[in-house]
């Protein structure tokens, strides 16, 4: 590398940079069904250690939103990417997702939350799924105590995450997570429209 396409690369890496040290400039919020995203902005979660494994506080800069980022996405495996491997590629956004049945009384020591959430202290755009896998039963309807039972551990979840993650999807996989029946049905449909509205209601009281 010549002398002049070291400077300009070198002011290349000081320009992401001071892009990077720029908060998030809004949350989004966005309430669909089957699966779409809902951003969330969150007073609420739980506070977490700003470190982590020889990681420092100042490892990385506030994420940027996402459009055009590099980002990693880890499913229920946290443990499969490292915040050595995302600083060494320059990746600013990290997304897993949770297993809804895996969700117990506190829901910030799951092991995909658990990540997110020191993720999104030392800087990183954070993205949480929730997988609500029912494609060996029957997915519940709205009122039914099965849904009463799934809506409790949503609630846990938001206690956890809300206004901490950046983006919070209602749902991973649901077509492929559900029963054919239950697709052509509209069951599918009413329960992710259950959710979506739960967790709406649920953030509302937050936001006035």
């Amino acid at each position: 590398m010549d002398t002049n396409a070291h400077a300009v690369h070198q002011e290349s890496v000081h320009q992401e940079r001071e892009t990077r040290k720029k908060p998030l400039s809004r949350r989004r919020v966005l309430a669909l069904s089957g699966g779409a995203l809902v951003a969330a902005g969150c007073t609420q979660g739980e506070e977490r250690p700003r470190e982590r494994a020889g990681d420092s506080p100042d490892a990385r800069a506030a994420a940027e939103g996402p459009d055009g980022v590099l980002g990693a996405n880890f499913n229920e495996d946290p443990d499969s990417v490292t915040f050595g491997e995302l600083r060494g590629v320059s990746a600013s956004w990290i997304r897993g997702f949770v297993p809804m049945p895996e969700v117990t009384a506190d829901a910030s020591r799951q092991r995909a939350i658990e990540r997110l959430l020191d993720a999104h202290h030392l800087g990183y755009g954070t993205v949480l799924s929730l997988k609500f896998p029912y494609n060996h039963r029957p997915i519940p309807g709205p009122g039914s105590s099965a849904m009463t039972e799934e809506l409790a551990r949503v609630d846990r979840v938001l206690h956890a995450v809300l206004d901490t993650v950046d983006v919070l999807a209602i749902g991973n996989e649901p077509f492929i997570e559900s029963l054919p029946r239950d697709r052509r049905s509209g069951a599918l449909n009413r329960f992710y429209e259950t959710v979506a509205e739960h967790i709406v209601a649920y953030r509302r009281p937050l936001r006035n």
